[in-house]
């Protein structure tokens, strides 16, 4: 499994999402546009769409810091703060 992989599913809302396994960030981003997911769901797979390129624009969106943080609950949190600890780029 790749690091972006591992990343993603460290997300609990991304363990399952489309694009995540094998890595397939369009499919990720076509994913987290669906109107099923919450918001939660979004927050997640923007951040990790922009750790994995911060330069493309997502057909859904860009990250929001301040957004995420009020929708993530206590496990989404701890992964984002597990990234910033360590961060990285492909």
């Amino acid at each position: 499994m790749s690091r972006i992989q591992k990343f993603a599913r460290s997300f609990p809302s991304l363990k399952a999402a489309n694009g995540v396994k094998p890595w397939q960030p369009q499919a990720l981003a076509r994913w987290a546009c669906n109107f099923n997911n919450g918001t939660l769901e979004l927050n997640s797979a923007r951040f990790v769409l922009w750790v994995a390129d911060p330069f493309t624009l997502w057909p859904c969106g860009r990250f929001n810091l301040f957004e995420a943080i009020i929708t993530w609950d206590a496990p989404h949190r701890l992964a984002f703060i597990a990234w910033i600890a360590a961060p990285w780029w492909l």
